[in-house]
């Protein structure tokens, strides 16, 4: 993936020590890219034990550890909130709703403990207007959790993120794969603006150089609004 400079370069040198949650994942694996590449030394977190890299420190830890979560965080000034899972089956999407917020809780719970002044995360574009799906309603309940603790928490909500092994394309293949069109909920009438990966990334590093984004929430997408249910006929 071809990296871009940032519009504030951040040195090794920056005051921040920056924590990414989530940083093998779609969206983490490519913000620690960005970041590394514009100099900066981060901590990556990770269910995998992997081997350093020159800018990046990969800990293993389980996220539903609080001590072992709170111990990895002692030092960190800017966390990257970007734990999301996607499940197939309809059970497992109801259970991922409730690890997603335990998660969440611990996460709070443990960056408070570790003195971390700021969180940067990575929630959904949704319509409060129309019923939820399972995944969006999630990623909403995880931005009100988070913004319930005392650390300033900057909110990046986007839709569709377009890119190779993405989860909005699984959550896609899975509507169309198991929902006939009669029984489609409300939500699927719903926009959504499909945004490219790589500006969702560099959004994200973005928050960090500007610092009047703290405790605000911001909507990103592309200039195109399509409802899910055009995308699910586009798709099948």
């Amino acid at each position: 993936m071809e990296m871009t400079q940032l519009s504030k370069p951040i040195s090794q040198s920056s005051p921040f020590s920056i924590m990414v949650t989530g940083a093998t994942g779609f969206i983490g694996s490519r913000l620690v890219s960005l970041l590394s590449s514009n100099g900066c030394t981060i901590t990556g977190l990770s269910r995998q034990k992997l081997n350093n890299t020159e800018n990046v420190k990969y800990v293993q830890v389980d996220v539903f550890d609080n001590d072992e979560l709170t111990r990895s965080m002692q030092g960190v000034d800017v966390a990257y909130y970007l734990l999301h899972s996607m499940e197939g089956s309809k059970s497992e999407w109801q259970e991922f709703a409730n690890r997603e917020k335990i998660q969440a809780q611990n996460f709070l719970k443990s960056a408070t403990k570790a003195g971390v002044t700021r969180i940067i995360y990575l929630g959904g574009l949704v319509n409060d207007s129309l019923e939820l799906s399972p995944h969006m309603r999630s990623r909403r309940d995880v931005g009100d959790i988070l913004r319930s603790g005392p650390i300033p928490v900057t909110e990046l909500r986007a839709s569709l993120i377009i890119g190779a092994q993405g989860g909005s394309y699984a959550m896609l293949r899975y509507l169309v794969e198991r929902l006939p069109v009669m029984v489609c909920p409300s939500w699927v009438k719903s926009l959504a603006q499909p945004i490219a990966v790589d500006d969702v990334v560099h959004y994200l590093a973005e928050c960090l150089c500007k610092p009047e984004t703290m405790g605000q929430i911001f909507e990103i997408g592309g200039p195109d609004k399509i409802t899910y249910e055009e995308l699910m006929r586009i798709y099948s």
